[in-house]
């Protein structure tokens, strides 16, 4: 709140674990995950 408020800029941090969940996704299957299309899914 106080960064927002001093004009910088912010975020809740969704694309940040998005982008954390991928790199679980990868060292678990061996694949990249489709990050593109979760974030047409679900962020959108």
């Amino acid at each position: 709140r106080m960064a927002k408020e001093a004009g910088c800029k912010t975020g809740n941090g969704m694309y940040m674990l998005l982008y954390q969940g991928a790199a679980s996704f990868k060292l678990w299957t061996g694949m990249d995950m489709p990050v593109e299309i979760v974030k047409e899914k679900h962020f959108s």
